[in-house]
């Protein structure tokens, strides 16, 4: 029961190398004038020049103040286009998961746990997405 009441609440926060940065919690969904509040005032402070910040959220006329705040602090704005394959998989990989984990419950699939250095895995994900940028 986030905040003592039965009411939605809107994490959001920034992933970077060094792990998840800039958190915010907001009473109720999200919309276009708090994530500019967001973006300008949590976000775009911590942004180096020449960093870029990714989206997947589509542009639209009022969200303007998007890109000028992250761009004022000299960092890029790069946004997944609607139809990316970076971006359509996201729902289908979700529900794959979920019917995984359930197998996993359900002792239909034995796990094989592997200790993996989170170095190089995020550099593969930058050497992905540097084509895009």
């Amino acid at each position: 029961m986030p905040f003592g009441h039965w009411k939605a609440a809107t994490f959001v926060g920034a992933l970077r190398l060094t792990g998840l940065t800039t958190p915010m919690v907001l009473d109720g969904a999200m919309n276009g004038r708090a994530f500019i509040a967001y973006v300008r005032q949590v976000l775009a402070p911590t942004l180096a020049p020449r960093e870029t910040s990714s989206s997947w959220t589509t542009p639209r006329p009022e969200d303007a103040g998007r890109a000028a705040a992250i761009e004022a602090v000299g960092a890029q704005l790069f946004i997944l286009p609607p139809y990316s394959p970076d971006r359509t998989p996201i729902l289908l990989d979700l529900v794959n998961d979920l019917l995984d984990m359930s197998r996993v419950e359900a002792g239909l699939i034995k796990l094989d746990i592997t200790c993996v250095p989170i170095p190089p895995v995020i550099d593969d994900v930058l050497v992905s997405l540097r084509p895009l940028a």
